[in-house]
């Protein structure tokens, strides 16, 4: 059969072309019978048709002795039957065969066929799902690649009559620009999802499905009204927006405030200093006592500012994190001589210990850790009244740096260390009446551990004192 296969009348065939022998074994295929079936010629080349092709499904099933291919009256008749086949993948397909009868080719039969997915596949599940969208509460349409609808059900009808249409006759609820997506739709192959229009402040959501490529000029176009939920979605928007403008205003205010009491509050704080260095040659003894409580309330309130101010640039997304390269002793050494006067005047002690496998360079800003150490440090001195603090420095098991500062303090219970890095939230009403502050400090501490990619924490019990602390990466590890 290889003059029949590289026959270009065989192979220019407008439909699949099947050459059989008389026992019903292929003799020759065309490109498009290769191409429905899936199998190349010298494939399907001596298989038996009913074997090979014959697919078992519901109301189709037979032996080989009832199949059509080895019925006289299937050569004789020469009319359209539909099959059932499978395709090499294993799926079964449809398809529409007419024997052709060539008085001077008797020693094989030509049979013709086509692919009937979309012409008269499974009549019974066609009907299915035309019942279905007919049924459907969606509104539901066929359109061609001109955007002209070849079909609806009942609640596209439905709505299109509520809603109307525009001056080119398309429905007012179809997007602007519908015949592009849906010539975009069939160009691309892909389905367009939740392409979202509103009409009147009524919202719809639609999707755009090419239809498969036996019909290839199709689009089907199903929506639902979205207006209840578009309108709780635009709402929620509104709301995120407006919250954020108003945490900008309170960030700005905040940030011209701070400055514009800092100023003045720097002003009284060097005036003191220069007065209290004369004190004891020119002022009598209360007033020195007096000039030394202003500096004392002064840098309190310096502080809260400056914890405020940093509290409102970490929240506007304007705190920069500067990584630099510092030794850890040094900046413990540092906090040391700082913390240590204000633990002496209480009568504590403050001891520092840094664990022998703690690297002595460390990348990260430094900084911030310097400021969440003294605000740690601050604390344990101000709520204990004896006994000593520890400002430990140890290795963690999974790499990081531990910093830990601990007090023989007055101590928490688990509901208030549950909320002790809230903001303005202190353990309790009482801690507050009695030490005072604005509980910003912790809330401060736990945002600039975050910032540095750590975590923070607290053990604690009551009147067995606290031990705040954090862990850190090495930014150089990230």
């Amino acid at each position: 059969m290889k003059t029949l296969q590289e026959n270009s009348l065989f192979q220019s065939w407008p439909d699949g072309l099947l050459a059989l022998s008389p026992e019903g074994k292929i003799a020759a295929a065309n490109r498009h019978a290769q191409h429905i079936l899936g199998w190349s010629h010298e494939q399907l080349q001596g298989l038996n048709v009913h074997d090979s092709l014959c697919a078992e499904t519901l109301g189709f099933q037979h032996e080989l002795h009832n199949c059509p291919w080895q019925q006289p009256a299937f050569w004789e008749d020469n009319v359209k039957t539909e099959q059932r086949w499978k395709h090499k993948n294993g799926d079964v397909i449809a398809v529409i065969t007419r024997p052709i009868i060539l008085d001077n080719q008797q020693h094989y039969h030509l049979i013709s066929f086509t692919e009937a997915t979309h012409e008269g596949y499974n009549q019974l599940d066609l009907g299915r799902l035309a019942k279905l969208a007919e049924n459907s509460p969606s509104p539901t349409a066929e359109f061609d690649d001109h955007g002209v609808m070849v079909f609806t059900n009942p609640a596209m009808i439905e709505l299109m009559a509520l809603t109307g249409f525009n001056d080119w006759g398309q429905p007012n609820i179809l997007p602007d620009d519908f015949i592009g997506l849906v010539q975009e739709c069939l160009q691309t192959g892909m389905p367009l999802t939740q392409v979202e229009h509103c009409f009147e402040g009524r919202w719809f959501s639609w999707q755009l499905h090419p239809q498969p490529p036996h019909n290839p000029m199709y689009v089907q176009v199903q929506g639902q009204e979205t207006t209840s939920a578009k309108q709780l979605q635009l709402s929620l928007e509104r709301e995120k927006q407006l919250a954020e403008a108003a945490s900008e205003a309170k960030s700005h205010f905040l940030s011209i405030m701070s400055h514009e009491l800092r100023t003045p509050l720097n002003a009284i704080i060097g005036f003191t200093r220069r007065l209290l260095t004369r004190a004891d040659q020119d002022l009598p003894p209360r007033y020195a006592d007096a000039l030394r409580t202003i500096l004392s309330n002064s840098n309190h309130l310096l502080g809260m500012i400056n914890e405020t101010l940093d509290l409102s640039k970490i929240e506007a997304g304007k705190m920069p994190v500067v990584i630099s390269e510092f030794q850890i002793p040094e900046l413990m050494r540092e906090i040391g001589d700082l913390m240590r006067v204000l633990a002496e005047d209480k009568g504590l002690s403050l001891d520092i210990l840094i664990q022998p496998e703690v690297p002595n360079l460390f990348h990260s800003d430094r900084e911030f850790i310097r400021k969440v150490l003294i605000n740690l440090a601050g604390n344990a001195i101000k709520f204990s009244a004896k006994g000593s603090i520890s400002l430990v420095v140890a290795s963690h098991e999974n790499g990081h740096i531990l910093f830990a500062v601990r007090d023989e303090g007055i101590g928490m219970n688990e509901d208030e260390q549950a909320k002790v890095f809230e903001k303005f939230t202190q353990a309790s009403d009482s801690t507050s009446r009695r030490y005072g502050g604005t509980g910003l400090g912790l809330t401060l501490c736990k945002e600039l551990v975050q910032l540095l990619n750590g975590s923070i924490g607290v053990e604690s019990a009551p009147g067995q004192g606290s031990m705040f602390w954090f862990e850190l990466p090495d930014a150089r590890s990230l």
